[in-house]
């Protein structure tokens, strides 16, 4: 008899993940995800990165080589800790300023960065590059209603600014063990991702397509239901074969939130 999991999760837009699956040995990711979601303000993208706390504080080191968020105030019933560092970026040949911040609550935490770049031609060398400030940060946070909430715990962003709307997501991201990593979409996605135009074949879980990328050719596959769009990248090393077995057990549900009174 098949095992399976059944592990939910919460979107940046309030909305519940099911991920049904054939468990497959020990998962050294419990719980965890990230859910990505892009705004438009103004003219401008805006990403935001949401997920379990432990999340924020390893993409601020990682991806923007912030050793240490040192600033900190309270913002809508959680914890804004913010930093910056500057750098000069070879390729461009322009001097960058950087500045990460992580809003936390409870359990969860919102990720997102903003910076500036100016190259020789574009002012005095000899005068500072100030960069983003605290104060860029909290006005950014100002264009959203933040809360968490939990069973399944997550961090929710609604746009309060008329000068802001969703661009694309939320896609949450997860990795499921002997499957390989999963990006789901809504079906309200205003971005969805490709899908390839032949036919599928029928699965409990939704229309399978296989396709391939890269110049290794390493085979992908998308999981098309009605309540969203996935796509699945295995470990390059993974048998395709046991893929393709694990993914006639998946079933990806995506339930968006009810809409608030009023």
């Amino acid at each position: 008899m098949i095992s399976h999991s059944v592990d939910q999760f919460r979107a940046s837009d309030g909305s519940v993940v099911t991920i049904r699956a054939q468990a497959a040995g020990e998962d050294p990711n419990v719980g965890q995800y990230t859910c990505i979601t892009t705004y438009r303000i103004g003219s401008d993208l805006q990403e935001f990165t949401s997920g379990l706390r432990e999340s924020a504080g390893m993409a601020t080191e990682r991806l923007l080589g912030i050793g240490q968020l040192d600033e900190e105030y309270p913002v809508q019933q959680g914890l804004l800790r913010t930093g910056s560092r500057s750098y000069f970026d070879p390729d461009s040949e322009a001097d960058v300023v950087i500045r990460g911040m992580a809003w936390e609550g409870q359990r969860t935490s919102i990720f997102t960065w903003l910076q500036t770049a100016r190259s020789p031609d574009q002012g005095d060398a000899f005068v500072p590059q100030v960069g983003p400030t605290a104060t860029d940060v909290l006005t950014l946070l100002e264009k959203f209603d933040i809360s968490e909430v939990g069973d399944p715990a997550g961090a929710i962003m609604r746009p309060v600014s008329s000068d802001t709307s969703l661009d694309s997501g939320p896609t949450l991201v997860r990795y499921v063990p002997g499957i390989g990593l999963l990006e789901i979409h809504p079906a309200s996605d205003p971005s969805p991702p490709m899908v390839p135009p032949w036919q599928g074949t029928a699965l409990p879980g939704g229309q399978l397509y296989v396709d391939k990328m890269g110049p290794q050719r390493l085979p992908y596959f998308v999981l098309v239901s009605t309540t969203n769009t996935t796509v699945i990248v295995p470990n390059a090393e993974a048998d395709v074969n046991a893929v393709l077995l694990g993914l006639q057990e998946l079933i990806v549900e995506w339930r968006p939130p009810t809409p608030l009174a009023g």
